[in-house]
């Protein structure tokens, strides 16, 4: 809305000669550019929908407005946010990896598009420029992206791509169509969905956008991630997305695969499950083969509203569901839900271990299980009280840790708020975009592989493509000296002005708001001046 509100203000504004009108568009487009300049990507990231509606806003902008610097920073824009989608493009089927801030059901499945395919499409129509579908295109795909929309408000999401699957975790939900944990089995031989998505559910209320009903923290380093759900009340403050209710009859958190047909065996501590449903306990650990992975999953604690709420692994309707439930039994209404009430002790909640691996790594499901089972696990739960209106803190602590490997995240359940996470890094921060092939900071110099940036200590990406010889720089601070250098040569500037500047093959292009200094060039050749 945002991108296409910048648009239609500045070119109406061109369009009727208007100079208030289109100021105000220019105006409110740079601070959308900074504000995702400032941060890494947009609010609403990672959306196989709405990414086409941004990109293509964004392209209308470029192609049509009058005001050079509003026509760069269209560019500059449409080519980050291009970027973050073909990192997450798995090579092997051209599929997009999660986390999706905002996804309706029907555009996650098979019979859809491959992104690969709109992405190629969006580079021949100038949409995005060709060096971001040369990331898509490179020979391995395995490595982890982490990436912020909002680091103010804790809002990241990070990607795993494996061999033949990808994992995806968003920190937080923005809306009823976020798919905060995203695991994605890629399939050659079948035109399935190959897609694991966490929901909370009440009282099984499924529409065929298949909405989240619940709030939700997560952490993930690689292929491992703990996922905290509570249900969304009739008053949210804490959510981005609006409300479910306090009366239900069933309320749980959900792992759900949406094509139980793409499931092979199971396996509990007990051996392989021949029978479906199955009930389990808070120290049993699941695994599920699907298509060439497993996948393993640990109930680790949970609040219970009720009296033997289940712990189940069924099959309904064509999916398959593992649910963690807070309740099951009587409709009735939660007025200790409220926030308002005088009965208040925090915020009930469900969470839960998963782990993903590829199954020809194992001699079977049962071997990655006992893994998974030397895994020392960690939950502090502050014990409950009543609380109204105030600043006191409930924490729910939890942890796993193997082989010296830590992996938590804490809670606090008055005000569901999310306080630290930690991985082997350490504290997790939030970046504006790390991965292998790709990174965003504002730390003054910045590395990936074997090309380096230095430049003042703004914003700044450097994407490197070793593969097809290209090394991309986006410059989005204050004017300063500049130095790219690759495994072949380097560029230097006295003075660089926000812009890009692509290396190819020794051939080097440059563009910049208000022009540069220099360039003093070591084994490449200056193409076009832009």
């Amino acid at each position: 809305i945002a991108s296409m509100d910048c648009c239609n203000t500045c070119l109406g504004g061109e369009l009727l000669g208007d100079k208030k009108i289109a100021g105000r568009g220019y105006d409110r487009f740079r601070r959308f550019f900074d504000l995702v300049a400032e941060n890494g990507t947009i609010f609403e990231f990672n959306s196989p929908g709405y990414s086409r509606v941004t990109l293509h806003a964004l392209h209308t902008l470029r192609e049509h407005v009058q005001d050079p610097k509003t026509r760069l920073r269209a560019r500059l824009l449409a080519d980050r946010l291009g970027l973050g989608l073909a990192l997450r493009i798995h090579p092997e089927v051209g599929r997009l990896a999660g986390p999706y801030s905002r996804a309706y059901h029907r555009t996650l499945i098979y019979s859809t598009t491959p992104y690969a395919e709109i992405l190629a499409d969006w580079i021949d129509k100038g949409v995005i420029s060709e060096w971001v579908g040369k990331i898509a295109e490179r020979e391995s795909p395995i490595g982890e992206i982490r990436e912020t929309a909002i680091a103010d408000w804790k809002l990241g999401l990070t990607t795993f791509m494996g061999r033949s699957f990808s994992m995806g975790l968003a920190s937080r939900e923005v809306s009823r169509q976020t798919n905060p944990l995203v695991i994605q089995v890629e399939r050659h031989e079948k035109e399935t969905t190959g897609l694991v998505c966490s929901r909370y559910l009440i009282d099984d209320f499924e529409s065929d956008s298949f909405f989240d009903q619940g709030k939700f923290f997560g952490v993930q380093e690689g292929a491992r991630a703990i996922a905290v759900y509570a249900p969304r009340g009739a008053e949210s403050p804490d959510s981005f997305a609006p409300a479910s209710r306090h009366q239900f009859g069933n309320a749980k958190a959900a792992l759900v695969w949406l094509e139980s047909s793409n499931v092979g065996k199971i396996w509990t501590e007990h051996g392989e499950i021949e029978n479906l449903p199955l009930d389990l306990d808070l120290s049993e650990t699941l695994v599920v083969e699907t298509g060439p992975v497993f996948i393993g999953i640990k109930p680790l604690a949970r609040t219970e509203l009720g009296h033997d709420s289940p712990i189940r692994l069924e099959k309904r309707e064509g999916r398959l569901y593992f649910e963690i439930h807070n309740y099951l039994g009587p409709e009735k209404v939660f007025w200790e839900l409220d926030r308002g009430s005088r009965f208040y002790q925090g915020q009930p909640f469900c969470a839960f271990y998963v782990e993903v691996a590829e199954s020809s790594d194992y001699a079977n499901g049962l071997e990655f299980l006992r893994e998974i089972d030397q895994t020392d696990f960690t939950r502090e739960i502050e014990q409950p009280f009543t609380s109204y209106r105030d600043d006191a803190e409930r924490k729910l602590r939890l942890e796993a840790t193997r082989d010296g490997v830590p992996l938590g995240l804490e809670v606090d359940l008055m005000k569901w708020e999310l306080k630290s996470r930690w991985t082997s890094r350490g504290v997790e921060t939030w970046p504006m975009l790390e991965s292998p092939w790709a990174v965003q900071s504002a730390s003054g110099k910045i590395e990936v592989g074997s090309a380096t940036l230095t430049c003042p200590d703004q914003p700044a990406l450097l994407v490197g493509n070793p593969e097809k010889q290209t090394w991309t720089v986006q410059y989005y601070g204050k004017p300063g000296p500049l130095t790219f250098e690759v495994p072949t040569g380097s560029v230097s500037f006295d003075r660089m002005t926000p812009g890009w500047i692509l290396w190819d093959r020794g051939e080097v292009t440059v563009e910049a708001m208000e022009g540069w200094e220099g360039p003093t060039l070591v084994g490449g050749r200056l193409e076009k001046n832009d």
